[in-house]
């Protein structure tokens, strides 16, 4: 069996010198889809969720699609739409651990274990009825048979939005549209993230970790294909990508901008602290509402195919870019180029954030530190150094 493919990010804050000095370096293996090259295309498909602990039915997806368009071997649509569906599922999942774990615990509150274990255990019963089935799993052009317990997913959604939003996620995106509305429900509301939206207004910090905002979209893709296509800087540019000198930043306050919500908080806040976790909240209530409309067949799910051997999808954390070149059924060269990348690179949207904090109080910049950290999300474990005390 594969093992998983992670490595360590090390970031280091020298508060006090003149540009308040960030160095982010990764070990991560940004290279390691060089293992595929000279394998059958089956060697990559069944490989790479085992490679990738962290969304790997994302990576999956994007592998299929970019030798899909390679092999001009299109899935069916129907397949399509149920792959979307499980990037959904999977995103929801992620978003709920970083809400109800990770996020409470930063911020010294109790997280909630029970309902996050059954979310969950849930959640990874829908995942799995879709990862296993042959149309979605592999390339395939006859259309699924896949069955959802409409009960089950009503409860289980019920359950999520009473926890993550004192009542429907619907009504949630529809009533909070700007500051005013946002405050008025955490004053409503006592649920977990309800409390942890008003402790940042407490502690004013809406504009923590605020830096030029610079998102990667999808008029930037030809760009990203040219530089994946050039033989001579593809390496370099999958390590730390830019575009014309600019580190672009990828995630739900990517995905979500153009919310009234969250264009109101960028306006007034940027992207700090406050805009990207309600983004997050913003990502669960708009997962919620997808895959309910899609479940019950009210709504199509949008896709975008690979092209030319290149795909792209939006997983939990960002943009995920696959690219593969084939010689038959051999793959000749595979390229993945991950939201890490993006967001953590030397330059990029966490050491602009970081070299904006001012404390000079120790404890202070390392809770502030972690809270900008966790709200952009690596996708791997990391160490945090501040200063010469942690030396």
């Amino acid at each position: 069996m594969a093992e998983p493919v992670e490595g360590r990010l090390r970031i280091c804050l020298q508060p006090g010198t003149p540009d308040n000095d960030v160095d982010i370096s990764s070990s991560r293996p940004v290279t390691a889809a060089r293992l595929f090259i000279g394998k059958p295309v089956s060697f990559a498909v069944q490989t790479i969720p085992l490679l990738f602990n962290i969304c790997g039915n994302a990576q999956l997806i994007s592998s299929l699609r970019a030798i899909e368009s390679a092999n001009n071997a299109p899935a069916h649509d129907e397949n399509e739409e149920w792959r979307e569906a499980l990037l959904t599922l999977e995103t929801l999942r992620e978003q709920l651990w970083r809400v109800l774990l990770e996020w409470p615990r930063l911020s010294y509150y109790e997280p909630d274990m029970e309902n996050l274990a059954r979310f969950n255990r849930e959640l990874n019963q829908f995942i799995q009825l879709l990862r296993t089935d042959p149309g979605i799993a592999v390339s395939s052009d006859e259309p699924t048979s896949i069955q959802i317990d409409q009960l089950q997913w009503q409860r289980l959604a019920s359950s999520i939005e009473e926890e993550v939003f004192a009542g429907s996620a619907k009504s949630w995106l529809a009533e909070n549209s700007g500051i005013c509305s946002l405050e008025q429900w955490c004053d409503r509301n006592r649920n977990l993230p309800a409390v942890l939206i008003r402790d940042i207004f407490d502690r004013r910090w809406h504009s923590l970790g605020f830096s030029d905002y610079f998102p990667l979209n999808v008029k930037l893709e030809k760009e990203i294909r040219d530089r994946l296509e050039s033989a001579e800087d593809a390496d370099e540019f999958v390590q730390q990508p830019e575009i014309d000198d600019y580190c672009l930043e990828t995630g739900p306050l990517a995905r979500h901008d153009e919310h009234p919500l969250i264009e109101d908080l960028l306006y007034l806040y940027g992207n700090g602290l406050l805009t990207r976790m309600v983004a997050r909240l913003a990502d669960i209530a708009l997962a919620l509402g997808t895959l309910g409309d899609f479940f019950n067949g009210r709504q199509t799910l949008s896709f975008r195919r690979g092209s030319r051997g290149i795909a792209s999808v939006e997983a939990a954390r960002g943009r995920l870019t696959h690219r593969v070149t084939l010689d038959g059924d051999r793959i000749t060269d595979y390229t993945i180029l991950a939201p890490t990348e993006w967001n953590f690179h030397p330059r990029g949207v966490v050491a602009r954030g970081l070299a904006s904090l001012r404390s000079t109080n120790h404890e202070l910049l390392r809770q502030q530190s972690e809270f900008i950290i966790h709200a952009v999300d690596p996708c791997v474990a990391y160490d945090l150094q501040i200063g010469n005390a942690d030396a």
